[in-house]
C-alpha cells in the first residue's frame, strides 16, 4: 500500500513537473543560414538573408515568426575612415544584444559607446552607435523600429535594402532607406537633426553625438569623419524560446 502512494506521488509529481512547461527550442543547424551581407559597400545596398528552407516552412504554416521580427537593427555611428572604432563598435554590438530580441535599447542612452583613439599617438575619444529618427505617418519624429517582411524575402533567401544619400537645402542630407514592403524613409540623426558636411557639427550642441559621448579629445581629431551604417537582424518563431541573430556588419559610409 505505502509502495502503492510512492509511486502515485511520484507520477503526480512528473505530471505536475511536464504541465509547467518545458522549454521550446527551434533546432536550427549550421545548415541553416541566417546572416547579414554586402551587396555593394560602395552604393549602400546590403541584404539580410534567411535560408530558403525557413521560407518554405513558413509558408507552410510549419513556422510563425514573432510578428516583431526579422527585427531590422539599423544604426549609425560618426567615425573616421581607417580608425577601429567601427569594428570595435560591432563586436561589442554583437556581444550586448544577441541574447534577447527584448533587449534592442528604446533610448541613445543605453547604446554602445567606445573609447578609441583615432590615430596613432592621439588622445582617446568616445565613439556610440546611435539610431536614427523619422517623421512618421503622422509627423512625429520617431526612433527607427522597423521589421522586415517576411512575404518580401525573395526566393533566394534575400531581403534586399539600401541606404543611400539624398541633400536637402542649405547643404544639409538625410540617409535614405529603402526596403521592400515600405516607402523610402528619409532618415536624420538620434536628436531629430539633419546631417552636415563638417565634424564641428557633431559636437556643438548638449545633444549632438560628441558632446554627451565626449572622451579626451575632441572630435575634430577624427582623420577623414564618416557616417557609418551598421546592420544586424534578429528572428524568432512563436512557441520557441530561442531565435536566430545576424551579426551586425558594416553596409555602408557616407564622407562628412
Amino acid at each position: 500500500m505505502i509502495k502503492r502512494k510512492i509511486l502515485s506521488l511520484l507520477l503526480l509529481a512528473a505530471l505536475s513537473f511536464s504541465s509547467c512547461g518545458v522549454p521550446n527550442y527551434f533546432d536550427y543547424t549550421t545548415d541553416v543560414s541566417f546572416k547579414t551581407q554586402n551587396i555593394s559597400q560602395a552604393d549602400g545596398r546590403a541584404a539580410i538573408y534567411l535560408d530558403p528552407s525557413i521560407l518554405d516552412r513558413i509558408s507552410s504554416g510549419e513556422l510563425t515568426p514573432i510578428p516583431t521580427t526579422p527585427k531590422i537593427y539599423l544604426l549609425y555611428s560618426i567615425s573616421g575612415s581607417a580608425d577601429s572604432s567601427s569594428s570595435s563598435l560591432i563586436s561589442a554590438f554583437n556581444s550586448a544584444y544577441r541574447g534577447s530580441i527584448n533587449s534592442y535599447p528604446s533610448d541613445y542612452d543605453d547604446f554602445i559607446t567606445r573609447n578609441i583613439a583615432p590615430s596613432a599617438g592621439a588622445d582617446t575619444v568616445q565613439y556610440a552607435l546611435y539610431p536614427f529618427q523619422y517623421n512618421d505617418e503622422t509627423g512625429m519624429e520617431t526612433q527607427l523600429n522597423l521589421s522586415a517582411i517576411i512575404s518580401s524575402f525573395s526566393a533566394d533567401g534575400n531581403y534586399e535594402i539600401s541606404v543611400t544619400r539624398t541633400s536637402l537645402s542649405n547643404g544639409e542630407f538625410v540617409l535614405t532607406l529603402e526596403a521592400p514592403g515600405y516607402d523610402p524613409i528619409n532618415l536624420y540623426r538620434y536628436n531629430g537633426k539633419a546631417f552636415q558636411t563638417g565634424i564641428t557639427n557633431y559636437e556643438t550642441d548638449s545633444d549632438d553625438e560628441f558632446n554627451e559621448y565626449s572622451g579626451d579629445a575632441s572630435a575634430s581629431s577624427i582623420v577623414s569623419p564618416q557616417i557609418k551604417v551598421y546592420l544586424a537582424s534578429s528572428v524568432g518563431f512563436r512557441s520557441y524560446t530561442n531565435f536566430m541573430y545576424a551579426q551586425m556588419i558594416e553596409i555602408a559610409s557616407f564622407s562628412i
